[in-house]
C-alpha cells in the first residue's frame, strides 16, 4: 500500500489528511522507523491495515481519533501532526500562539500587522 502524495483521493475534501498521513510515513521510512504504510499500522497494533488503505483510497472518509493516537505514538509525533497541522515548536512559540489568541480584535489586528511586516521585511532580504 504505497501511494503517492500528490494522487490521492479528494473527491470528500479529506484529502489534505491523507497527504499529511502519507508525509508522515515518508519521514518515518526515510528515518527507518517504519518500511511501510503496512509497517506503521503493524507497529501500530492497528487491527487491520485495511483501516488505513481504506481512507488513503478514499472508501472511508476519516479515522478514528484511537487509530490516530496509536500511529501518533508509534511515530513519536502529536496527532495535530499526521493531520499536517503545525504546532508551536517552542515554549516561546506557544506563548506567542497563546497571547494572540486571547488577544482583544484591536490586539490580534496589531500582532497581525506586525507578522506581515515581518514577512514583508524577510522576503526583500
Amino acid at each position: 500500500m504505497e501511494e503517492d502524495v500528490d494522487d490521492v483521493y479528494d473527491d470528500d475534501g479529506m484529502g489534505s489528511f491523507r497527504r499529511a498521513l502519507l508525509r508522515v510515513c515518508a519521514e518515518l521510512k526515510r528515518d527507518k522507523i517504519v518500511n511501510s504504510m503496512t509497517d506503521w499500522s503493524n507497529k501500530a497494533g492497528i487491527k487491520s491495515e485495511a483501516t488505513i488503505r481504506n481512507f488513503i483510497k478514499g472508501r472511508s472518509r476519516s479515522l478514528s481519533i484511537e487509530t490516530y493516537a496509536d500511529l501518533a505514538r508509534v511515530a513519536k509525533r502529536p496527532i495535530s501532526a499526521l493531520l499536517g497541522e503545525s504546532a508551536p515548536e517552542t515554549e516561546r512559540e506557544r506563548l506567542i500562539l497563546e497571547g494572540f489568541r486571547n488577544a482583544p480584535e484591536k490586539g490580534k489586528a496589531a500582532i497581525e500587522a506586525q507578522a506581515l511586516r515581518e514577512i514583508d521585511d524577510q522576503s526583500k532580504q
